[in-house]
């Protein structure tokens, strides 16, 4: 048993360990419907910083693009940030 993972996070395992096992143009889509379900959902990051999922990036669904404030961060190029917990 473990704590609870957000879905980006499965996302995230899905895309490591079943990408090329799994048809792979199946599973991007599956992974992305799953993602786009969360589009302008609250969230907090892994710097505790809380801020609002506004993008989902097709060939990187684990890892959106979030408003925190004035600023807005790419996750897929802030490889030390991600979504701890939804709110």
């Amino acid at each position: 048993y473990r704590k609870k993972i957000t879905p980006f996070q499965v996302i995230s395992e899905f895309q490591r360990n079943y990408l090329g096992k799994l048809d792979t143009e199946i599973l991007m889509v599956f992974l992305q419907n799953i993602a786009y379900c969360y589009l302008d959902a609250k969230c907090r990051l892994s710097n505790d910083t809380v801020g609002k999922i506004i993008f989902i990036n097709k060939q990187r669904p684990s890892q959106p693009i979030v408003k925190v404030g004035d600023d807005i961060i790419d996750l897929s190029q802030q490889k030390e940030i991600y979504i701890s917990e939804l709110l």
